[in-house]
């Protein structure tokens, strides 16, 4: 009886000390790979808040809440799964908050037009746009945005669609296709296959390799027009990260490019440069979107 005591016991201390190596690992990688997210980082500056203008927000996964989901969300270390994910109910509610504050939802078309104006903009607008489109986002976002006739953009690496790619999946071909019909949907690029980093930097910008990255945008642009007919007029960098001689290149291409900095588009916006754009989580929602909305 004591034997089995004790083999209980060995078992017991191995699970706990398994799940204390997990947990530690998990924390480590976090914090080594804190430089390699997608993320916003700082707050909203005082002149913008409150301010008349046009809000660019992102996304990456839209999530259900399941027993499956959760438990794989605890137990992996992916920035997929975690720093990039909304759940479903929390992206329904802030889509009402902003709403309720009056805020106009806009498609990215519509925003150029009104910075081409030049007339000073008279509300608060904001324009919905997921990066990679997962899935998830296919699934438990788009739905919604189309029953209330919120217009968005979808940021597609051409390469890599249908596929799963750092533990999520990706929407295939024949899905975009299908939904591209819809006046409330706007396709944009996000590289054909250079989403990913080298020595912790965008592939987008590894130095002596501009030549790679024009093959890899006329790839794209290729791949756009196979698919969906015609090409795109949008460009969202891969970490938020471009430099002057990609800039000059897409904007000579009459592309319209997103960065992942925070702030406000006005009427005195620079379309030939990167435009800011926040990635929502639980930090930027509270120190950025709810500082802008009036």
């Amino acid at each position: 009886m004591i034997e089995k005591l004790w083999h209980k016991l060995f078992i017991c201390i191995i699970i706990i000390t398994g799940l204390s190596v997990i947990h530690f690992t998990y924390h480590k990688s976090l914090q080594q790979n804190e430089q390699q997210r997608d993320v916003s980082k700082g707050t909203l500056s005082v002149r913008d808040r409150r301010k008349n203008g046009i809000m660019v927000l992102c996304y990456h996964r839209i999530t259900k809440y399941n027993f499956s989901n959760n438990s794989v969300k605890a137990l992996t270390n992916n920035s997929q799964i975690h720093e990039y994910s909304v759940s479903q109910d929390k992206f329904e509610y802030q889509v009402k908050y902003l709403k309720k504050h009056h805020v106009r939802f806009i498609s990215a078309d519509q925003m150029v037009a009104l910075v081409k104006k030049g007339k000073p903009l008279q509300h608060q607008y904001v324009v919905i746009t997921f990066d990679d489109f997962d899935q998830t986002v296919y699934d438990n976002g788009l739905p919604f945005l189309k029953k209330n006739k919120i217009p968005f953009t979808v940021f597609t690496v051409t390469g890599t669609t249908g596929d799963y790619n750092g533990g999520t999946k990706l929407v295939s071909w024949s899905q975009i296709r299908k939904m591209s019909s819809n006046p409330l949907v706007t396709v944009g690029l996000h590289t054909n296959n250079l989403h990913y980093l080298v020595h912790n930097k965008s592939a987008v910008t590894t130095p002596g390799k501009f030549k790679r990255f024009k093959k890899d945008y006329k790839q794209s642009q290729k791949i756009m027009v196979k698919n969906l007919g015609k090409p795109s007029s949008f460009f969202a960098y891969p970490y938020g990260d471009g430099n002057q001689q990609t800039q000059q290149y897409l904007v000579k291409n009459g592309i319209v490019t997103f960065s992942l900095n925070i702030g406000i588009i006005t009427e005195k916006s620079d379309l030939t440069n990167s435009l800011p754009r926040v990635m929502v989580d639980d930090k930027t929602w509270e120190k950025v979107v709810r500082l802008w909305l009036k």
